[in-house]
């Protein structure tokens, strides 16, 4: 028998290897010991009048355990597909993420992180282990994975809404989301995508393909395949929704995006977030504005008159305050009036000073200037040793404020 740390090839040859938890083998060990007698006769009469528990052979059956009958350890005998497998520690740092389904649904299964045994979307599989209560709904524990041919992903997925996933019903579930890709990037070897639905939001992990542009899904509305999965706490407590999607072939365009989000027509800053009948979904738009603040990898604020907006970009490309800017990006609600998210920006022209008016503090903590250059006179009193970014503390007249420096380019803050 071939073993690793934590993880061993129990049997099968190169096409179709077995796999087991070292911990699983030990806790067969264990029990072989006790029932031989090197615990007692007492363990022999225990597990002797021990219920059998029956084998639970579909994942309908072990998803529809109660998370207290989930830790009786039901035999599993499964024959079925993988649909995802990876390994991402940031989502779980002792166990690989493997979806399995057959024809009546799907279900997790916990195998060990390490060693990563290389198993596929597609690949038809045995696999035998006992229920467990997961982090949040009952999951396959101590897996042996034996692969015995090549299949192919679910024909039909159920079609939801994010209102759906987030009962909790469609865990572990191939289902298929309709969204708008607002964000794309790369993650080890895995592609994260944030998918805005008609009725909220939530993320996809996507395994790596070489060669695929992933970058045009961006602001293309998309149907998405693959397992749903929840965000839970330690309570077992269910606080969001993710999809595992196996390769780009499960990613259909129903409206691609455009190539240049430049070529957009450009947008009022004032005329954003009104009633739109006709606008399902919020694709990028174009805004142009002279910049009033950037920090390089953070936010780029631009205005156009008495209008302004502050845009999140993970771009550093340096521009002068008071250059004219075009920003692409995707509209959210702010606290005070709309701001953009997931945006670039190209600037261009001589830079010309925007007029800065000298307001008091009573108007600027009312909202009407907000994302505004504005000029406000105060005391220094101190500063905000505990805030994430060096803060200022002024006082004018009734009012308390903070100021937020930039950090400087040497990584000082700016302030003394």
């Amino acid at each position: 028998m071939e073993t690793y740390p934590g993880f061993a090839r129990v049997s099968g040859d190169a096409e179709n290897p077995q796999w087991q938890s070292a911990g699983g083998l030990g806790r067969v060990a264990a029990l072989a010991m006790a029932l031989a007698g090197a615990t007692g006769a007492s363990a022999l009469a225990s597990a002797t009048h021990a219920p059998e528990l029956p084998t639970l052979t579909t994942t309908r059956q072990v998803h529809s355990l109660t998370a207290e009958d989930s830790t009786r350890a039901y035999p599993i005998h499964l024959r079925a597909v993988v649909t995802y497998f990876s390994y991402d520690p940031l989502i779980d740092a002792r166990h690989a993420v493997l979806f399995v389904c057959d024809s009546t649904g799907c279900i997790f299964a916990g195998l060990p992180a390490h060693p990563i045994p290389p198993l596929r979307a597609g690949m038809l599989v045995d696999l035998r282990g006992v229920s467990g209560p997961g982090h949040f709904a009952p999951v396959v524990a101590h897996p042996i994975v034996r692969v015995i041919g090549q299949s192919h992903l679910p024909a039909k997925a159920r079609r939801v809404n994010v209102a759906r996933l987030l009962t909790g019903i469609e865990n572990g579930q191939w289902v298929e989301v309709e969204g708008l890709v607002r964000s794309v990037h790369k993650s080890g070897k895995e592609i994260k995508i944030e998918l805005a639905a008609s009725d909220g939001s939530l993320r996809a992990t996507m395994l790596e393909e070489r060669g695929v542009d992933y970058g045009r899904l961006l602001d293309a509305r998309v149907l998405l395949r693959g397992n749903a999965a929840p965000v839970f706490n330690r309570k077992r407590q269910m606080i969001g929704v993710r999809i595992f999607t196996p390769r780009i072939g499960d990613v259909r365009v129903e409206e691609p995006s455009l190539a240049d989000p430049f070529s957009l027509p450009v947008r009022s800053i004032g005329g954003l977030l009104r009633f739109d009948p006709g606008q399902p979904f919020l694709h990028r738009v174009h805004v142009r504005g002279r910049v009033t603040l950037q920090w390089p990898g953070r936010s780029l604020c631009v205005q156009n008159g008495a209008d302004g907006i502050c845009a999140q970009t993970d771009q550093t490309t340096p521009v002068q305050l008071g250059q004219m800017a075009d920003i692409a990006g995707f509209v959210s609600i702010g606290q005070y009036s709309p701001r953009l998210t997931n945006a670039i920006y190209r600037a261009s022209g001589p830079a010309t000073p925007v007029a800065a008016p000298l307001i008091a503090p009573k108007r600027a903590l009312e909202g009407r200037y907000d994302s505004q250059l504005v000029r406000i006179d105060g005391q220094l009193i101190g500063r905000d040793r505990a805030a994430r970014d060096p803060t200022l503390i002024l006082s004018s007249g009734k009012f308390l404020f903070p100021v937020v420096l930039p950090e400087t380019a040497s990584g000082g803050t700016g302030a003394a």
